[in-house]
């Protein structure tokens, strides 16, 4: 099973109060990113669905399949490589839930020895010189590349190009991290078990969490394919969040 890489915290915090309006990330979150980035990427940023919604995997498989569609599956991918920062909350909607449809999602195979080498460089100095910066963030890509999302390491990316000054894609990796997470969080309110936030790896729904600034606890089962993750602190009045793994289980390793 795909190992939950936790060797490092995520560099960012988004404020514990985003919890009351599922689906969003606010523009005044505290990330690796740099205030400038912040504001440049809230401007550009997908709106979020109104109403938390459950992705359709019926629905999606058949936008993402024909090569005539708009959402076709390879161009979506292109686009969301290559640093578009013009995608929508639909498309990022597309990109997310329709990868475990897709030959490379592999989420129970064990993590590239990249990503293991990426996090322990990084966990071994958190304060990274010009040198090191440009050393991660050629172990970064290769690592995006084969993880595309692979939150831990975006938010890598994001703090290594803010660190060597390359605004342009300190801007766009935060632009990906910050819809990624707008999408899980769009996906249900994760307070109940028949509203979960779905992710497509285990590690989402930590990295989610901590994201907000929480401290992720216990996993419980509470479902086939739902589990309660409790917070070692609790969010007000919330005690912990529910998240649909149904996906990382629609294909073998």
């Amino acid at each position: 099973m795909r190992p939950m890489l936790l060797s490092i915290m995520l560099l960012f915090a988004l404020p514990a109060s985003s919890v009351e309006a599922p689906g969003t990330v606010p523009a005044t979150a505290q990330v690796a990113a740099s205030a400038t980035t912040r504001a440049t990427a809230s401007a550009t940023a997908a709106t979020p669905q109104a109403t938390p919604t459950a992705p359709d995997n019926d629905l999606i498989l058949s936008e993402i399949s024909s090569q005539y569609s708009p959402l076709y599956y390879p161009a979506l991918m292109a686009r969301y490589r290559d640093g578009d920062t013009t995608l929508t909350a639909h498309e990022f909607v597309c990109l997310y839930y329709g990868y475990p449809f897709q030959e490379s999602y592999r989420p129970l195979s064990p993590a590239p020895a990249a990503t293991n080498d990426l996090l322990d460089r990084f966990a071994a100095n958190i304060e990274p010189d010009s040198a090191q910066c440009a050393e991660l963030v050629s172990l970064g890509e290769r690592v995006f590349d084969a993880e595309p999302f692979n939150l831990q390491v975006i938010n890598l990316l994001t703090f290594a190009y803010g660190r060597l000054g390359d605004k342009k894609m300190e801007r766009t990796n935060y632009f990906r991290l910050r819809n990624v997470i707008n999408t899980i969080t769009s996906s249900g309110t994760g307070l109940a078990e028949r509203s979960p936030w779905h992710v497509i790896y285990f590690a989402n729904a930590i990295e989610t969490l901590t994201s907000m600034g929480l401290h992720p606890g216990r996993r419980l089962v509470a479902s086939r394919t739902v589990e309660y993750v409790s917070l070692l602190v609790r969010n007000g009045p919330v005690r912990g969040y529910y998240f649909d793994f149904g996906r990382i289980y629609m294909k073998k390793p």
